[in-house]
C-alpha cells in the first residue's frame, strides 16, 4: 500500500514554480554558457526558441499518459524490460546532475566565504535540507517552492535596479562578432543546461491533476525561467564585460560586490548567495525525488519515501568526485551537453513517437 504522503497532489501552478527554481539552480550564480562572449545573451535567446519544441515534446508525453510520471511512461512504451534499462539511465542522469549541484554549492560557499570550512560538511548541510523537504512529500515540496521563488525574482529585480550606474552599453559591442563555432555551442550547451535538464521535472507528472495542462506549465515556465535568467545575463555582460565575466567563476557574485546604495548598504552579494541557497534546494530536491522514484519503480517499492535518504547518501558521494576543482567547473559544464544528450533528446523523442503510435492502436481498437 502507499504511504499517504504518496498520494498527495501539486498544483500547475506551483509545477510551474519548480520549474522556474530547477532552470535557476546554479546558473544564478555560475550564469550559462558564455562561449560567445559578448553576444551571449544572442545565443541564450537562440536557444530558448530551439528549445519551444523540446519542453512542447515533454508536454505531449505528460498530455498522453495523465496522472502517470516518467517511469510509467517508459514501460507502458517501451515494456518492462527495456523501460526498467531507460529508468536506469535517468536515476544515474538526476544522481550526477543532483551531485554536480550540490558541488556547486559547496565550491561557492567555500570560496566567497566559509573558506575553512571543508566541503563535505557544506554538502552534508545542504543535503540535510533537500532530504527533509522531499521526504515531507510532494504537496509540501509544491508549497514550499512558492515564497522563496518570489524572493528570489525580488532580490534580482533589486540588484538589477541597483546595478544600472554600473552598466555599460559598449561592453555588448561588437555584436555579431563570434565565430559560428562559438555561436552553436554557446546555443547548444544552453539547451542542454539548462533548459532540457526540466526533462527531470516528468516524473512529477504523476502528482499533477488531470485539469493542469502539462503544455502550460511548460510553457510558462520555460517563458518565466528564461525570462529571469536573460535579465541575469544581461546585467552581468553590462556590468562586468565579456572578459571580466568570462574570467568570473561566479560571475553574478562578483557583480553583486560592486553594487552599492549610497554609502550605506552595500555587501549586496549576500543576496546573491541566498538566491543560490533557495534554487539549489530546490533543483536538488528535484532530483532527488526524480532518482528516488526510478529506483523504487526498478525495484517495485511501494514507496519511493523508502530509499529517499540512501539516495541522497549516493549524490553527496557524487559531489566530491563530478570536479577535480573549482577550474573545472566550467569546463566540465561545456563537456557534459554531449553525454546527456541521450536522456534530454533521443529518449524522449522515441518515448514521444512510440507513444502516438501507441495512442493510435489504442484508438483504432476502441472504434
Amino acid at each position: 500500500m502507499k504511504n499517504y504522503l504518496d498520494n498527495r497532489m501539486i498544483s500547475g501552478r506551483q509545477l510551474v514554480a519548480f520549474m522556474i527554481i530547477f532552470m535557476l539552480g546554479s546558473s544564478v550564480v555560475i550564469g550559462v554558457s558564455i562561449e560567445a562572449a559578448q553576444d551571449s545573451w544572442l545565443t541564450f535567446l537562440a536557444a530558448v526558441i530551439i528549445s519551444v519544441p523540446v519542453v512542447l515534446m515533454y508536454a505531449r508525453i505528460a498530455k498522453l499518459f495523465p496522472q502517470k510520471g516518467l517511469y510509467d511512461f517508459l514501460e507502458l512504451v517501451f515494456g518492462k524490460i527495456i523501460g526498467k534499462i531507460l529508468t536506469v539511465f535517468y536515476v544515474t542522469y538526476a544522481l550526477q546532475l543532483g551531485g554536480m549541484v550540490v558541488r556547486d554549492f559547496s565550491e561557492f560557499a567555500q570560496i566567497t566565504s566559509l573558506t575553512s570550512t571543508p566541503q563535505i560538511y557544506l554538502m552534508l548541510i545542504m543535503m540535510s535540507a533537500v532530504t527533509y523537504l522531499v521526504l515531507t512529500g510532494i504537496e509540501n515540496m509544491g508549497r514550499s517552492v512558492m515564497f522563496p521563488l518570489i524572493l528570489v525574482i525580488a532580490s534580482i529585480i533589486i540588484t538589477l535596479l541597483l546595478s544600472f550606474g554600473q552598466l555599460k552599453l559598449d561592453n555588448f559591442l561588437p555584436v555579431f562578432d563570434q565565430s559560428l563555432n562559438e555561436y552553436t555551442q554557446g546555443t547548444f550547451n544552453i539547451v542542454s543546461w539548462p533548459i532540457a535538464e526540466t526533462v527531470l521535472i516528468l516524473p512529477m507528472f504523476d502528482a499533477i491533476k488531470k485539469k493542469d495542462s502539462p503544455y502550460k506549465i511548460y510553457l510558462l515556465g520555460l517563458f518565466l525561467g528564461s525570462s529571469i535568467l536573460l535579465i541575469i545575463i544581461l546585467r552581468n555582460i553590462g556590468a562586468l564585460g565579456p572578459h571580466l565575466m568570462q574570467d568570473s567563476l561566479f560571475p553574478s557574485y562578483r557583480t553583486a560586490r560592486l553594487l552599492q546604495a549610497g554609502d550605506i548598504f552595500e555587501r549586496f552579494e549576500a543576496i546573491v548567495s541566498y538566491n543560490f541557497i533557495f534554487t539549489g534546494i530546490g533543483k536538488i530536491a528535484v532530483c532527488l525525488y526524480a532518482a528516488s522514484k526510478g529506483i523504487a519503480k526498478l525495484f517495485g517499492l511501494s514507496s519511493h519515501r523508502q530509499i529517499i535518504i540512501p539516495t541522497s547518501l549516493l549524490i553527496i558521494a557524487l559531489g566530491p568526485v563530478v570536479f577535480k576543482d573549482p577550474l573545472e567547473i566550467i569546463e566540465v559544464y561545456n563537456v557534459t551537453p554531449y553525454f546527456f544528450l541521450p536522456v534530454q533528446i533521443i529518449i524522449p523523442a522515441a518515448l514521444w513517437i512510440g507513444s502516438e503510435i501507441k495512442m493510435r492502436k489504442r484508438n483504432r481498437r476502441v472504434a
